[in-house]
């Protein structure tokens, strides 16, 4: 278990001369910390490991995940594959190791002439890339693929090749201890194996261009932690770089031996690297200063590299998806999810499949496969683990809003069933008393109790727990259920002049007996000329009350013009109501006319040139022009047009402008556009004219031959 300082020790991630790219960072010693405390670099450390970024969900699983829910939204309304390919963008490019399938990665050995490797390069394929054993003394991390293996129920088979150990022509020491140096040793091994004719093509796993993931293994002692031989995860930055067609990306960079040149080769500290390959973010704190303290007590491989992987973790990466309680009374049985892909997720208006919320998450943990080391936890028969979640998203849409270090509630929280909160208060990690059991229940009258963040009560409950080890079984129970209705399912805002705004209002109606909570409004598909209103969720609209939302057409685009809006509210029979918006951008018909006229000045002794230039507009039909744009360009030049004279709509109240262009060059031929834009600078009608200088040429000609007679 966890040791107060022990929940520190991942606090901080400093950026000494590893920063570039950094991912992930082994932990220091109790000793180190204690170090760090006193020779006073230990609140920089922790002010460094925020601006890494560690705690936060890798943004491309995220961009993911997003894609996932709203396919599993158009499949529960019915849409065939087909149609919801229509309706949704292509799903973004995975820029991480893959989840699922077969997936190749590459490990790479390097020693140097004053540091000998003390493990054999086979030894360490085995490590990495063998299969099950479960007598061996390490087991469930004996090797890197059996553990994945068992974390994803068979779905991700990681395998590889090892390269053999690569011997530098030069002493540790004179590696340079810089990114720059780091990376050109790497190129160093991997330009060697490439001259072999070694495949590294082979790594891309997706065919995006990228080595998805490779392994850093080096020989020597290890330094202090946050120096350059130590253990992280970081990312290549030589996009130039290029192996059989393909860049590098994310890697690896770890020690032999801990001990060197004592001790055996274990595959753990690659095992937790890999789950940041895979997307994962650290659930430990790294500052107990700041927010809850204490991660997830230590019960985690990506919090104290211990345990499987959770069930939060698991549904992120698309190995399990959770049964959903959200009304009525219902029964369930949960195997371990050591063995079986199976959890439950319960709150008022749960949907299937819907990671972004903030809800309930309940397993069963029991001592077998990567859980078999909690055989020390009541004899491995754990109990029900309760996580309370809250993913939901940034307003970016980008990141999870909350995350384990920082903010005022954590992203994934143990629910202590002994209500002591020792985890938060930063006494200890989690323990055996932690775990629901036949006995104890959880309720809206418990403590913990079963309430929202916000401190509003779910009226959910889950109570009658029996079984013992693998399956345990438990009612889940609701309360009063709001009955959401809707004013109507389509709003029609008719015909909308492009550049304005056309509003229009829709009422939520709660017939129900419970408190009706409008977690979100979005567009779900459609037009993005159509918002709504609404900015702050969730809102509660109380038993037979309602509550207006306002939705807006802001036109930009021209034609009939719809969307589908999704309601998402805790209604148990209608979670997701949807709202249908219809109408059409106007812009009608504008004519404009110009007409050009050369003349000169008469009066001057120069007689200088300059046109005179009328322009008639008229519409169809009201409409506010931004702008016209009158420009002159010489004909045959050119050149790009010149602005001369920029009107507005007040300008033509009379039907027409009569404009001068003075200063001209007699003879010479200039054309004439004028342009009407709307207010996003498009240009939606205009007119043109070319105008020679023949009038003053035959002018010169004629005083010519006066002048002659």
């Amino acid at each position: 278990m966890l040791t107060r300082n022990r929940v520190f020790f991942l606090l901080l991630i400093i950026i000494l001369l590893v920063t570039a790219g950094l991912r992930a960072l082994e932990p220091p010693t109790r000793e180190q910390i204690q170090k760090y405390k006193q020779d006073g670099t230990y609140a920089a450390r922790v002010a460094a490991a925020r601006e890494i970024g560690n705690h936060r969900m890798d943004p491309d699983v995220v961009a993911q995940l997003n894609y996932r829910v709203k396919r599993l939204a158009l499949e529960a309304r019915g849409l065939s594959p087909q149609e919801i390919d229509r309706l949704l963008a292509p799903p973004p490019s995975w820029r991480g190791m893959p989840t699922k399938g077969q997936v190749k990665v590459l490990a790479i050995l390097i020693a140097f002439q004053d540091y000998a490797p003390m493990t054999s390069a086979d030894f360490i394929a085995q490590k990495l890339f063998g299969s099950e054993d479960m007598y061996d003394p390490s087991y469930p991390y004996e090797t890197m693929r059996a553990y994945y293996s068992r974390a994803s129920y068979s779905q991700l088979d990681i395998q590889g090749n090892v390269l053999g150990w690569y011997t530098t022509a030069y002493n540790r020491s004179a590696v340079a201890e810089t990114t720059q140096g780091r990376q050109s040793l790497i190129k160093e091994v991997l330009n060697y194996y490439d001259a072999q004719g070694h495949d590294f093509s082979q790594y891309d796993n997706d065919n995006d261009g990228y080595v998805d993931y490779f392994l850093v293994f080096w020989t020597g002692t290890h330094g202090d932690w946050a120096t350059f031989w130590w253990g992280y995860q970081t990312t290549f930055s030589d996009t130039s770089y290029l192996l059989d067609g393909k860049r590098l990306r994310r890697y690896s960079w770890q020690w032999e031996l801990y001990n060197y040149p004592a001790g055996q080769f274990t595959p753990l500290v690659a095992i937790h690297e890999t789950g940041h390959a895979l997307g994962l973010p650290d659930y430990y704190d790294y500052d107990g200063s700041v927010g809850p303290k204490g991660g997830v007590g230590g019960f985690d491989m990506m919090d104290s590299n211990n345990f499987d992987h959770n069930a939060f973790s698991k549904f992120i990466l698309d190995w399990l998806t959770p049964s959903v309680f959200s009304a009525g009374s219902q029964v369930y049985s949960l195997r371990a999810t050591g063995d079986y892909p199976e959890a439950l997720i319960f709150f008022p208006g749960a949907v299937s499949g819907d990671i972004f919320n903030e809800y309930y998450l309940v397993q069963n943990r029991y001592a077998t496969r990567n859980d078999s080391r909690l055989v020390s936890v009541n004899g491995g028969n754990v109990g029900l683990a309760v996580w309370h979640v809250d993913a939901r998203l940034n307003s970016y849409g980008t990141n999870f809003l909350y995350d384990n270090s920082y903010t005022e509630h954590k992203l994934l929280m143990l629910v202590q069933a002994d209500g002591l909160d020792e985890i938060e208060l930063g006494i200890r990690g989690c323990d055996s008393a932690d775990f629901y059991r036949p006995g104890s229940e959880l309720g809206p009258s418990t403590y913990p109790a079963t309430v929202r963040y916000d401190g509003s009560p779910t009226g959910m409950g889950m109570t009658e727990i029996t079984g013992s080890g693998t399956p345990i079984s438990f009612r889940m129970y609701a309360g009063a259920n709001p009955e959401l209705r809707l004013s109507s399912s389509t709003l029609s805002f008719g015909q909308v002049n492009v550049c304005t705004n056309s509003d229009l209002t829709l009422t939520i109606y709660n017939d129900g007996a419970g408190p009706l909570i409008i977690n979100s409004i979005s567009r779900l598909s459609g037009a993005t000329d159509f918002s709504c209103l609404a900015t702050a969720f969730p809102f509660t609209v109380n038993a037979g009350s309602s509550r207006e939302v306002g939705f807006r057409l802001g036109a930009y685009n021209t034609g009939p013009l719809t969307a589908t809006f999704a309601i998402n509210s805790n209604d148990p029979s209608t979670p997701q109501a949807l709202l249908s918006l219809g109408g059409t951008g106007f812009i009608p018909e504008i004519n404009i006319n110009i007409q050009v006229e050369r003349k000169v000045e008469r009066a001057w002794i120069l007689r200088r040139a300059y046109s005179r230039i009328t322009i008639q507009v008229s519409k169809a039909a009201p409409f506010n022009v931004d702008s016209y744009q009158l420009t002159r360009q010489e004909a045959g030049s050119g050149a790009n047009p010149h602005i001369v004279q920029t009107f507005r709509d007040s300008d033509f109240s009379a039907g027409q402008v009569v404009y001068i262009d003075k200063y001209l060059e007699a003879d010479k031929t200039y054309l004439y556009t004028i342009q009407a834009l709307d207010c996003y600078g498009r240009v939606i009608s205009s007119s043109s004219q070319q105008k020679t200088g023949s009038e003053l040429s035959r002018e010169r000609i004629l005083k010519t031959i006066n002048k002659k007679v």
